[in-house]
């Protein structure tokens, strides 16, 4: 499905899907909204209710595991909400309510929070600008009477808070519990081992990646090391290795951030994503040396397996309940899944609508169908139900790969063909409209039996293939755009190419200096007023793929 603004974060609990983002500051006319969803089975999303957050752009969010609160990340600070909701409980009505909001990052300068996960029900993390990670607790229907929040909490300026600092709402208490500050630069993700609810991972983009204990926020039990697992992935695919620049004699420092960290759902293993700005990202598995940290001054972890996650930036990765599949996505959209055992790709179903930019947040819904569906939103505005097969994609390329291939491409050749043949047309009408007493005197075919004699210099033979050129260039982005997003966007494709058409016959019929004078003997048709003719009938044609294309892709999201 589709929302009307941009989505920025996705979170997930139960049968609840949460999604944030909007137009930011800019009066743009999109509004800055949090929204909830229920979903079940293989249906699409049920909007529940949403919040407005008037000026400020929500950024990303969390849900408890109980589904009863909401974190959203607004700029430096959280804001709090409860959720009342019950599935079975059809005469409750579902409820979203503010409970309290607080300054949680304090860079200098650009503050923001950029993290934020549940631990429980009752605890938060948050991590931002100023690379601490923050540990909250939460008290909800509490008195509060005689509290007050804490100056930093509350936005002071120029103050930074300490251990005990409380932020106080009408019946919510929440207060900063420990802080960890062994990044240096601005946090990536953060993530709670879900088992013990202990063990915390978290990122940053100086590439570093720390395990630590929650109730120890000042030791780092593991620092995963960047060199090692690159080491690793280029030794696994030597051909992501980055070229060398010419005057170089080594390729260039590796550019990698641990972008995504999660922990499996039993505390087993880690999957971390290592992501360039450019070439293939490496999603890596890891695995405790030991069952539990034995030695005080550190715990090691090993890598298990790899695997290219894509050959772009990836930044959103999420882990089903069971542990069996990890899924990650691309910046330009691509969702690939993977089992979790050996990191081997498993199948996807395609989509009509595709993801055609960056995927924001994805989620792995509860699903008692016998396969899986991953719920996955994006910058463009889609909101999307995967569903994904536990059985391996089939190790080079499968009869029925090829076959529905060559269909897609077949299909997209043919819109694209049409697509060439308008616009070679319109070249040609363009040209011979602007030069009628030069260019194509008799029809708009002479310059074809001048190409066939070898006489390339007339001028019809240069309209013609100039003409050429660009029905080649247009068919072939068509094939590309139709392969890329859906075969269904032809009509779209081709409706656009008769408005331009229809366009430019209306400009020739109202410009005096322009005019067409070909001749139309075979056809039974007066060259009087032949522009406007053109322009109206290609105009319908225009309205009715325009009108066609709007209705299948309707009725395919249906």
């Amino acid at each position: 499905m589709h929302v009307n603004y941009p989505i920025l974060g996705l979170g997930q609990a139960k049968s609840l899907v949460a999604i944030c983002g909007g137009g930011g500051s800019a009066r743009t006319g999109v509004h800055n909204t949090v929204d909830v969803y229920a979903t079940g089975g293989d249906v699409d999303y049920t909007l529940l209710g949403s919040a407005n957050t008037g000026t400020e752009l929500a950024s990303g969010l969390a849900i408890s595991p109980d589904g009863r609160l909401l974190a959203v990340s607004i700029n430096a600070g959280c804001w709090l909400y409860s959720i009342a909701y019950d599935p079975l409980d059809t005469q409750k009505k579902f409820a979203l309510e503010f409970l309290v909001k607080f300054q949680t990052d304090f860079a200098a300068a650009e503050s923001g929070q950029s993290s934020v996960v549940f631990v429980g029900n009752k605890t938060l993390l948050t991590g931002g600008e100023d690379s601490t990670v923050r540990t909250w607790a939460v008290a909800t229907d509490v008195a509060t009477k005689g509290y007050v929040t804490s100056p930093a909490l509350g936005g002071a300026p120029d103050m930074t808070p300490v251990v005990g600092d409380i932020a106080v709402g009408d019946h919510t208490h929440v207060m900063l519990v420990s802080e960890f500050t062994q990044h240096t630069k601005r946090i990536k993700q953060i993530h709670v081992d879900p088992f013990s609810r202990h063990l915390v991972v978290s990122s940053d983009e100086a590439a570093a990646c720390h395990l630590w204990w929650l109730h120890e926020a000042h030791a780092v039990a593991c620092s995963l090391s960047q060199a090692d697992a690159l080491a690793a992935c280029f030794a696994a695919f030597p051909k992501s290795v980055p070229p060398t620049p010419k005057g170089f004699k080594s390729p260039p420092p590796p550019k990698h951030q641990f972008r995504c960290v999660r922990f499996a759902p039993n505390g087993q293993f880690l999957m971390t994503v290592l992501s360039p700005p450019r070439g293939d990202a490496f999603l890596v598995k890891w695995v405790p040396a030991t069952t539990s940290q034995v030695e005080a001054t550190g715990w090691q972890w090993t890598i298990a397996a790899i695997a290219v996650a894509g050959n772009e930036p990836v930044g959103s990765c999420c882990i089903s309940d069971d542990g069996a599949l990890v899924a990650t996505a691309t910046a330009s959209g691509d969702v690939q899944t993977f089992r979790t055992i050996d990191l081997a790709k498993v199948v996807r179903r395609p989509l009509p609508d595709e993801h055609t930019f960056a995927v924001t947040g994805m989620a792995f819904l509860p699903q008692p169908c016998g396969h899986y569906c991953l719920a996955t939103a994006g910058a463009d505005k889609r909101l999307l139900v995967h569903t994904v097969e536990a059985t391996q994609v089939p190790k080079g390329i499968s009869l029925r790969a090829v076959l529905v291939g060559a269909a897609r491409l077949g299909v997209a050749s043919v819109f694209a063909a049409v697509v060439g043949a308008i616009v070679f047309g319109l070249v040609l009408v363009f040209l011979h409209a602007a030069y009628p007493d030069t260019v194509l005197l008799a029809s708009p075919f002479t310059g074809i039996d001048d190409i066939a004699a070898y006489e390339l210099q007339t001028a019809d033979a240069t309209a013609t293939l100039a003409a050429t050129a660009g029905a080649v260039a247009a068919a072939v982005l068509s094939v590309w755009f139709c392969m890329r997003t859906s075969v269904v966007h032809g009509f779209f494709l081709d409706g656009l190419a008769l408005c331009g058409l229809s366009v430019l016959s209306l400009y020739v019929a109202v410009v005096p200096d322009m005019a067409l004078r070909w001749s139309l003997a075979p056809l039974v048709l007066s060259r009087d007023l032949i522009e406007y003719k053109l322009s109206i009938v290609s105009g319908i044609g225009c309205v009715i793929l325009l009108i066609l294309h709007s209705f299948l892709v309707v009725v395919l999201r249906a």
